[in-house]
C-alpha cells in the first residue's frame, strides 16, 4: 500500500513540479523583451504566485506539523469526557512502526456509538504490553468516545497515554524548511537570471512559479472533493459516531457513471422512519467494490441518520 502511495505521489508531483519546468524552459525561455509584461502586472503576478504557494505551505504545516499536537489535545479532551465503551477487536495489523520501542497496531474495533448503534472504526494503538496479546482478534478492550465527534481522533483506548512523535515532527519541520529554502532560491535565481534589471516583468501565467503552486492547489481541491465523495471527511465521521441505525426502504437505485479506483458509485433514493415515527426521504451515494456488487441493496438498506438532522444519512459498508 505504501509503495502505491509513494508511486502516485511521485507521479502527481512530476506533473505539478517537473513537467511545467520542462515545458517552460524548453519552449518559453529565455524571455524576449516583446513578451515581457508591464511592471505593475509583474508585481501582481508575483503576488498571485506567493498567494498560491501559501496554500500548500499552510496545508503542509497544518496537517504534518500542527496536527499531531491537535490530536494529542483532543485525546486529552476525550479522556476527560470519559464516554466508555467495550470494543471488540475485529482486525489487527502490525504497521511495522514503533514508538519508544513498542509496536504500533492498526486496529478495527466494533462498539456502540453515542446513539447506541453498533459501528466499526479503525485506530492506531501502541502496544506497551505485547506479552499480554491484548489486541488479538476477538478480544475486548476498554475504549473512550469523543463527545464531539468529527475531527480526528474520535476513539481512544482507555489506558492510552497520548504522545507526540517529536522525532517525526522534527524531520517534517526540517524537510519543510529545506523545501522553503529551495523555493526562495528559485525565486532569487529567476529574478536574477530572467529579470535582467527589469524586475518581475518576465512573469507570465504559464511560468513555473505560478503553474506549480496552482497545480498543487488543484490537487488539494481534488483531495478534498475525494474525501467528500467517499465519505471519509469530518462530517461523515461525526455522522458515524452520532448516527442512529435503522432500516430504510430502497425506492430507487442507479449507477451514477462515476468510478473511484475502478469501483462503481451507486445512488440510492431511500425512505425511512425515525425514532419518533416520522417519515423521511434521503439520497445517498456509495461506492462498491466489484466483489460486492451482488450485495448492493435493492429493497432494504441499513443506514445511519443524524438524530438532530435526519436529512444527514449514510450507508455503512455491507
Amino acid at each position: 500500500m505504501k509503495k502505491m502511495l509513494f508511486f502516485w505521489a511521485a507521479y502527481l508531483l512530476f506533473f505539478a513540479i517537473a513537467f511545467p519546468c520542462i515545458l517552460y524552459y524548453g519552449l518559453g525561455y529565455p524571455v524576449d523583451d516583446v513578451d515581457r509584461v508591464a511592471p505593475r502586472w509583474g508585481w501582481l503576478l508575483l503576488a498571485l504566485s506567493i498567494a498560491l504557494w501559501a496554500v500548500p505551505a499552510w496545508a503542509y504545516v497544518w496537517t504534518l506539523l500542527v496536527a499531531p499536537f491537535r490530536a494529542r489535545a483532543r485525546s486529552h479532551a476525550i479522556q476527560r469526557a470519559a464516554i466508555r465503551r467495550r470494543a471488540r477487536v475485529v482486525n489487527a495489523q502490525d504497521t511495522g512502526r514503533q514508538m519508544r520501542g513498542w509496536p504500533v497496531w492498526n486496529l478495527t474495533l466494533a462498539f456502540d456509538n453515542l446513539s447506541g448503534t453498533p459501528i466499526q472504526d479503525e485506530m492506531l494503538a501502541v502496544d506497551s504490553k505485547p506479552q499480554l496479546q491484548r489486541f488479538a482478534v476477538g478480544n475486548t478492550v476498554d475504549a473512550l468516545l469523543s463527545d464531539d465527534p468529527g475531527r480526528y481522533p474520535n476513539l481512544l483506548l482507555e489506558a492510552a497515554m497520548p504522545e507526540v512523535d517529536h522525532a517525526r515532527v522534527i524531520r517534517r519541520g526540517v524537510i519543510g524548511v529545506l523545501l522553503l529554502a529551495l523555493l526562495l532560491g528559485y525565486y532569487a535565481w529567476s529574478w536574477r537570471d530572467q529579470g535582467q534589471g527589469q524586475g518581475w516583468t518576465f512573469l507570465q501565467l504559464w511560468h513555473p512559479l505560478i503553474v506549480m503552486p496552482a497545480s498543487l492547489c488543484f490537487y488539494l481541491l481534488l483531495g478534498w472533493l475525494f474525501t467528500r465523495v467517499v465519505g471519509i471527511d469530518r462530517r461523515a465521521e461525526a455522522l458515524n459516531y452520532r448516527g442512529i441505525g435503522t432500516e430504510a426502504r430502497v425506492v430507487q437505485v442507479r449507477e451514477t457513471g462515476t468510478e473511484i479506483n475502478q469501483r462503481p458509485q451507486f445512488e440510492f433514493s431511500l425512505a425511512f422512519e425515525d425514532r419518533q415515527g416520522r417519515t423521511h426521504a434521503a439520497t445517498v451515494r456509495k461506492v462498491f467494490s466489484l466483489l460486492d456488487l451482488g450485495r448492493v441493496p435493492r429493497e432494504r438498506a441499513r443506514i445511519l441518520y443524524h438524530p438532530d438532522d435526519p436529512s444527514q444519512v449514510s450507508m455503512p459498508d455491507p
